[in-house]
């Protein structure tokens, strides 16, 4: 998962703010989550979730960076993710 914020566009729909991309490599989705015996679409949906968590400015660098997106990684995504590494995501 790749991630690349971007500037807001000046005069866009409503002015609404443009946060970035977000890329999700399939073969790597593919792969973590059959380490991790999930489904793909769950696996997706948590690579997605952090990508725009970093795009909203939270970084997984540091312990507490990591403790602090997984805990809004689970309240998001609605469960425990207890078989994520955090450092192996993207």
């Amino acid at each position: 998962m790749l991630s690349w914020p971007q500037e807001a566009l000046p005069d866009g729909p409503g002015d609404a703010e443009i946060l970035g991309d977000v890329a999700i490599s399939v073969d790597t989705a593919n792969r973590q989550a059959a380490a991790r015996e999930w489904e793909v679409a769950e696996e997706t949906a948590l690579l997605l979730v952090h990508g725009i968590l970093h795009l909203l400015g939270h970084e997984d660098d540091t312990d507490e960076g990591a403790e602090v997106m997984r805990a809004a990684e689970t309240r998001i995504l609605g469960r425990p993710l207890d078989k994520v590494e955090t450092t192996s995501l993207g």
